[in-house]
């Protein structure tokens, strides 16, 4: 009843069809536009500040539902990214799986192809070890996102004055 004190309100449960979906691939796909078009020396801690969120928010073990979960996540997020994450979801996040064996985020792809390579190697007491071109070559397999160095990333387009930073004007 009513009157009863030890009755009280609770929430109707969700079922698991009405479940907020995790929105990491969306926000890391959408990051990974806006650093692909800092293309210049200029643009450089922004690339570095985008890249790191990148990884960040790919290893996260928690479940990210939304913008205010990833700041929740990765300390100094900064508002400017949080209004690229705010526009992403203005403009739709793309929230599809990867195709089988592939990965959103070069740093997932980074951790499954030392994984791949360690489950490999044959037994050995001391740590197993990984060649960096090995491992690169396993993740960039893996990866939806391309790999390259920052230098080539960063590097004014064919036909740009100078070999520094272009103006922004």
């Amino acid at each position: 009843s009513n009157n009863d004190r030890t009755s009280f309100w609770m929430p109707p449960l969700r079922r698991p069809s009405q479940a907020v979906p995790d929105c990491r691939i969306g926000y890391i796909r959408s990051l990974w536009r806006h650093a692909r078009s800092a293309d210049a020396a200029y643009k450089e801690k922004h690339w570095q500040h985008l890249c790191a969120a990148i990884a960040r928010l790919a290893v996260e073990e928690r479940h990210v539902p939304d913008r205010h979960m990833v700041r929740d996540c990765i300390n100094g997020i900064g508002g400017a990214t949080l209004s690229l994450l705010e526009q992403a979801e203005t403009d739709g996040l793309q929230l599809r799986a990867p195709p089988q064996g592939r990965y959103a985020s070069a740093a997932a792809a980074m951790l499954v192809a030392l994984y791949e390579h360690a489950e490999a190697a044959p037994p050995s007491p001391g740590p197993i070890k990984c060649p960096k071109t090995e491992l690169l070559r396993r993740a960039m397999a893996l990866s939806e996102q391309p790999f390259c160095p920052a230098e080539r990333h960063l590097k004014p387009p064919d036909g740009a004055a100078g070999g520094g930073g272009r103006c922004a004007a």
